[in-house]
């Protein structure tokens, strides 16, 4: 089979003949009906929830700016302080056709939904005043995050009905490379309920989920499996990779990639990216059909790393190669 075939097949948990990359196999998108963060490009603005963000030039990513006020101040009430967004009057089938010529269908087509429902609750509040709210109006939050799955999944509905991709991404992170962002009681009492309704809701809709987690997500393994999640990126080394894959053989892991100590370094040399793709395939790529090279690299939507000489453009070059003699 071809890469993209190999990488599908890797996606559905079926046998592969050799390790798959994400990279160059997958066809990312987003809709530019979607406003949960400003453009690619711009210089920051205000998201389609009020929500003001400033341009990290040197990172070339977005973040809620500083000294700006919190959309959300009081979580008991929510229901007069945030304005949903109103997608009813979106005229869906212009935007697809707005979006469609930078869909590839000859690779894997997978749908980026970003600010889940952890960070879309943070970045209206803060992130300290979010934590105190599940802490102390628990109840509250839940009631929030729950009508917020709402919201997703009419996203969701329309996502599946005119982008039609084969995979859909929801991007939260719940931990950090050291440990937990909530507690365990707090995923399980307001998280995990809505989060099982969306995974649920891209399923009914023609799509298969992926959750994106960074840090240390093993520490939500049983968790998010019990969630209906049966993928899960970007898998950072923090993890023990292998003792996740070997406990959840149905599960399909991404990452692998040290993006943060050593391939967005400046600096970095090819060689050493080149050798740490070699090691992820040495050690969990071997004997194992439920791994895929990725990482979640800063230079991800830069069009020149894919270019020759560029990093995307290493890690994909020595992947095949390497794969090819094995």
């Amino acid at each position: 089979m071809n890469s993209v075939d190999n990488f599908r097949a890797a996606l559905e948990g079926k046998p592969t003949d050799f390790t798959p990359c994400y990279f160059g196999n997958a066809s990312v998108i987003v809709s530019s009906a979607i406003r949960n963060k400003p453009a690619m490009g711009s210089n920051g603005g205000k998201d389609w929830w009020g929500v003001e963000w400033s341009l990290d030039k040197e990172l070339g990513s977005f973040s809620p700016a500083v000294g700006v006020e919190n959309v959300l101040q009081d979580i008991t009430n929510w229901r007069n302080e945030v304005t949903f967004p109103d997608i009813s009057d979106i005229d869906w089938e212009a935007a697809y056709d707005r979006d469609k010529a930078r869909i590839d269908r000859n690779k894997v087509v997978i749908y980026i939904a970003n600010n889940g429902l952890f960070e879309r609750l943070h970045f209206l509040m803060g992130f300290e005043n979010a934590i105190y709210a599940i802490m102390e109006d628990p109840e509250a939050v839940a009631e929030f995050v729950s009508e917020l799955a709402d919201f997703y999944i009419q996203l969701i509905e329309k996502i599946g009905k005119y982008y039609k991709p084969e995979y859909f991404n929801f991007m939260d992170d719940y931990t950090y490379k050291d440990g937990l962002l909530v507690t365990y009681d707090a995923f399980d009492e307001i998280f995990a309920p809505a989060l099982k309704r969306i995974v649920k809701a891209v399923e009914d809709n023609g799509m298969k989920y992926i959750e994106h987690c960074c840090g240390k997500s093993e520490l939500m393994l049983d968790r998010f499996y019990d969630c209906g999640i049966r993928r899960l990126d970007p898998c950072q080394p923090v993890n023990n990779l292998n003792v996740m894959m070997e406990k959840y053989p149905d599960m399909v892991f991404l990452g692998g990639l040290d993006v943060q100590n050593l391939v967005d370094v400046p600096g970095v040399t090819e060689e050493a990216i080149r050798k740490e793709v070699r090691r992820c395939i040495d050690t969990y790529g071997k004997a194992k059909g439920n791994y895929i090279i990725y990482g979640a690299l800063v230079s991800l939507h830069d069009p020149a790393a894919y270019g020759p000489g560029g990093k995307i453009w290493m890690i994909m070059d020595e992947a095949n190669k390497y794969t090819a003699v094995m």
